[in-house]
């Protein structure tokens, strides 16, 4: 892992904490997991790649991993995407 990836590691735990003490609103565990499942099956029907910053919540990072998105800030996110082969940006961010 290069540095520049171990720092940005380092700043998304840093978000992650950060956004950790604001109040959310959870969904119940089985809505979260049938619109994950909804939002895969989407993604998957028209080509596209779900790219999430920093900033948003842990199930939407979660998710764009899980379905080989990229999760980084906005720099990263605009190189991953333009690299990227889907045919359509989800982008879930700043």
């Amino acid at each position: 892992m290069s540095i520049a990836n171990e720092h940005l590691l380092e700043i998304r735990e840093l978000v992650k904490d950060h956004l950790a003490h604001h109040d959310e609103r959870k969904l119940p565990a089985e809505r979260e997991q049938a619109l994950k499942q909804q939002i895969r099956a989407n993604l998957e029907r028209e080509n596209a790649v779900l790219i999430a910053h920093y900033s948003t919540q842990d199930a939407v990072q979660d998710l764009a991993e899980e379905t080989g998105g990229r999760v980084s800030d906005s720099l990263e996110m605009a190189r991953f995407g333009h690299a990227h082969p889907a045919r359509t940006l989800v982008v879930a961010g700043v």
